[in-house]
């Protein structure tokens, strides 16, 4: 429930079930952390709005969806059986109908597709999804129970949202998704090959130390045998013997 007279949410918004009652994943979690930021000037439980997230980096619709839907059924009067959050599309006008009549809704521009001026009209605000911080990391390692370590940090941060979401299934717990992670991003580093230059060095008359006699032989031959190119000696004057 708000907690002061202007209806405001308290500083962190840290839901642990989705609507259905299932638990939020730790890929979903920090997508809720960066949902809930973006929407904090909205989020009040007597104000209705349609809004518009704009996402230009990563991203991953079932991630996006699960957490938007926490994050919504946490501020407004939902019920189980209802669809508040949608995904814009040329396609998206029952979303739009259905968002109009329910007075409130959360739309996602998937980096894919450009916001037409009619879908920014519709929306009440359009607001751009900031990209997940090592802070969204922390607050979902220590939601799931795991252990907080930069490196760890840096994993959740590095991956893609489809490769999350692909390993912190609902059905395993989060340390073994998270050590499937690790394993496989230690396999596709063992996999790449070492690169090699595709040219062996080349070597010069000045590359041969210790064999003066037959460097200064060689630069001698080179220089008769431009000689003899350009018609100016002929081949019976080039020095062949060293």
């Amino acid at each position: 429930m708000p907690n002061d007279a202007w209806g405001r949410w308290p500083r962190t918004l840290w839901r642990r079930t989705l609507p259905d009652g299932g638990l939020l994943t730790v890929p979903v979690f920090m997508a809720y952390c960066g949902i809930a930021a973006a929407l904090r000037p909205w989020a009040r439980t007597s104000e209705k709005a349609i809004l518009t997230l704009d996402v230009t980096g990563d991203y991953c619709r079932e991630v996006h969806i699960a957490a938007a839907e926490a994050f919504v059924s946490g501020i407004w009067d939902t019920k189980d059986w209802e669809k508040h959050v949608f995904e814009w599309s040329p396609k998206s006008l029952p979303d739009q109908i259905r968002a109009e009549k329910n007075q409130m809704g959360v739309f996602f521009s998937p980096p894919r597709y450009s916001l037409t001026d009619d879908d920014r009209l519709f929306s009440d605000a359009v607001i751009q999804l900031p990209p997940r911080t090592p802070r969204h990391a922390i607050a979902a390692l220590r939601h799931a129970g795991l252990p907080v370590d930069p490196t760890t940090i840096e994993l959740l941060i590095s991956k893609s949202w489809d490769t999350l979401n692909s390993a912190f299934q609902s059905r395993r717990h989060p340390l073994r998704a998270l050590s499937l992670v690790r394993h496989a991003t230690k396999a596709k580093r063992l996999l790449q090959p070492v690169p090699q230059n595709s040219m062996p060095p080349k070597l010069t008359l000045d590359d041969m130390h210790g064999f003066d006699p037959a460097v200064a032989w060689g630069h001698s031959l080179a220089k008769d045998l431009a000689s003899y190119r350009a018609d100016v000696i002929p081949w019976m004057l080039i020095s062949i013997e060293s």
